[in-house]
């Protein structure tokens, strides 16, 4: 498992895989200050989750529409 991932397909493939989930969770900290759920309870906290994937998925779809550049995604496939 070491041989593949310090070969140069499987380090490309490792940092894609970094990158992917943790750019959505950057810019829901980042960019909009979310810091901690205000709500307390699941139901509560699984609704505000759905309003931040929600206003994110807005932000990606009006930059699509404006023809925006968006974040780089990696496009890395074996």
């Amino acid at each position: 498992m070491r041989e593949r991932l310090q070969s140069e397909k499987g380090y490309a493939l490792s940092v894609c895989r970094m990158t992917q989930p943790e750019s959505v969770f950057s810019q829901m900290k980042n960019d909009r200050g979310f810091q901690r759920f205000l709500l307390q309870g699941l139901s509560k906290v699984s609704l505000e989750v759905g309003w931040l994937c929600l206003a994110h998925y807005l932000q990606k779809k009006g930059a699509m529409q404006e023809n925006l550049p968006l974040r780089p995604v990696c496009s890395f496939r074996l």
